[in-house]
Order: structure tokens, then sequence, then C-alpha cells
């Protein structure tokens, strides 16, 4: 009987996920199915599977961060730097930018690119890691 009550109170929130809605940081947060030409988000720890292929792209988290509070004007936008992990090919790592080059970076005949990072800094307060999601496009 226990199991079957434990089961009706996490299955909810199973169904509820979405391979483009990465889960809240420190649960398990399953697969994403991205295909080439459309983004997707992902979150820290969380891996990316190429539909077609057997690239797998795996988000190592951000490694930087001086992108501008939203709160606050700034005189340039700052930048960040997020780390992923490529395989199918072979192993290869990437650090890719938001404002900088290189934005993207070409692996096994695609191009990942990062489009964007949440959530926006905020003045006075750090993001803790496992809340970054990056927003990707493999063409």
């Amino acid at each position: 009987m226990k199991r079957i009550f434990v089961l009706a109170l996490f299955l909810p929130a199973i169904a509820c996920m979405t391979p483009s809605q990465p889960g809240t940081p420190g649960t398990l947060t399953p697969a994403i199915q991205a295909e080439v030409g459309r983004e997707f988000d992902i979150a820290v720890g969380q891996e990316a599977r190429l539909q077609g292929s057997n690239l797998v792209i795996r988000f190592r988290g951000v490694t930087n961060d001086s992108r501008c509070p939203s709160d606050v004007q700034c005189v340039w936008a700052g930048n960040a730097v997020a780390g992923f992990d490529l395989s199918g090919a072979g192993q290869s790592d990437a650090l890719l930018n938001t404002t900088l080059d290189p934005k993207s970076v070409n692996y096994s005949g695609y191009t990942i690119a990062l489009v964007g990072l949440k959530p926006t800094p905020k003045s006075g307060s750090n993001i803790p890691a496992l809340e970054y999601v990056a927003t990707l496009r493999v063409n």
C-alpha cells in the first residue's frame, strides 16, 4: 500500500515534465531529445541527444558570469562562459560565451550555438550554480 501511495505522489510531477523544461535543481532530469534547427533549454548536469544522430551535449555549468544585472544600467552587457561536454564522434569539450566569441562551436558536422543563459543576474545576489539553464541551437 505504501508503494502505491508514494507512486501517486510522484506521478503527477513526472507527468508534467517535458524535454524542454529542465527539472528543479537537485532532481533527476531526463535527457532532452533535441532537433536540428530548434532551440532547446538544458539545465546544469542535463544531457541533450540530437535526434537522428549520436551527438550528445552535456551542460557542465557556468565558469564565469559577469553579465550586467537586470536592475542596473551598465555600459557593457558583460559576459558569461558556459561549459559543455560533447560526445558522439569522440570526446570533446566547449566553452561558449553569451557576448564574446566563441558563441558557437563546430563538432561532428554540426554547429552548436549558445543562444541564451538564464536566469538573468540581479545586483547583490549570486546565482546558485545548479540554477543555470542554457538555451542552445544545433544546426
